[in-house]
């Protein structure tokens, strides 16, 4: 019997280190080939830093990498912010079920700092869709209604995907971890 894993299936990059913008569709095999300097590193650095800030803090993954200044592009025009986005394919029984996840990092110049914004997860799962989505520190479900976690904000440094699994794990569903 086949073993079948959950892979990254496409991946959108704005204003990460050199790449301006790319949207790039990965398969089971993918090979990346380009000239030096071309932004091959800073496209696996970015996967990395999604990982890393999962798996820790964007405090965290941002400090690894030398600061805020050194992950959001410098080059003309520069940015005051970076995103990330990736669609995932998740084996479901026999199918495959999709999803996506991301999140905006802007640079905070007042204090030299940064705040996440616009993050957002959906998984299509049968029989329904989950999803929510940050906006200034407060989740909300995918019909836009409140969530009402376990944590009544999300500080702006800090990733809500991380409340969600805890939440989903101890309360069922976000669709049922009720709203208002």
């Amino acid at each position: 019997m086949e073993r079948r894993q959950p892979f990254i299936s496409r991946v959108r990059l704005r204003n990460y280190k050199s790449i301006g913008s790319c949207d790039v569709n990965l398969g089971p095999l993918t090979i990346l080939i380009g000239p030096n300097g071309s932004g091959k590193g800073n496209f696996l650095d970015a996967l990395a830093f999604l990982s890393r800030a999962v798996e820790t803090t964007p405090n965290q993954a941002i400090t690894e990498r030398g600061g805020i200044e050194a992950v959001i592009r410098k080059v003309p025009p520069s940015a005051d912010s970076f995103e990330i986005q990736v669609e995932v394919s998740l084996p479901q029984g026999e199918d495959w079920t999709r999803g996506t996840y991301g999140f905006k990092v802007k640079h905070n110049t007042r204090d030299g700092t940064f705040d996440v914004y616009d993050e957002t997860c959906e998984l299509a799962t049968q029989p329904e869709t989950l999803r929510f989505e940050v906006r200034e520190g407060v989740a909300h479900d995918y019909l836009g209604k409140r969530l009402r976690p376990l944590l009544p904000k999300i500080e702006p440094n800090r990733l809500y995907l991380q409340s969600a699994a805890v939440i989903t794990r101890d309360y069922g569903t976000l669709a049922n971890s009720g709203s208002g």
